[in-house]
């Protein structure tokens, strides 16, 4: 996702142009300026995103990385702050209202 926005394209219109192709998604945030950014406090739409792939029925992998400043220096931070972004802010939206440990991501 912000490798689309870096490129220069919308990354949810990309992905509802492209969704009969997707079966892995890549989840990398991104500051307006072209920084990347901590998992969250960007401008990727990560939560429509994920609302969208969840009612078009996906079943694949969503895979959260962050290649920010703070995540270069503090790698173990950044891991535990992706999987509370993953756990609080899309699970929910991936399961319908349930954090089921991820088992419908």
């Amino acid at each position: 996702v912000g490798h689309v926005a870096a490129g220069g394209m919308e990354p949810l219109v990309t992905v509802k142009t492209y969704r009969d192709r997707i079966d892995h998604i890549h989840f990398k945030d991104i500051h307006e300026d072209g920084r990347w950014a901590a998992t969250g406090e960007g401008v990727a739409e990560f939560r429509l995103i994920t609302a969208f792939l969840a009612e078009t029925g996906y079943r694949g992998w969503i895979v959260l990385e962050d290649e920010c400043a703070g995540a270069e220096q503090e790698p173990d931070a950044a891991a535990r702050h992706n999987a509370d972004f993953a756990r609080q802010a899309l699970m929910p939206i991936a399961t319908g209202g349930s954090t089921r440990n991820g088992a419908d991501l």
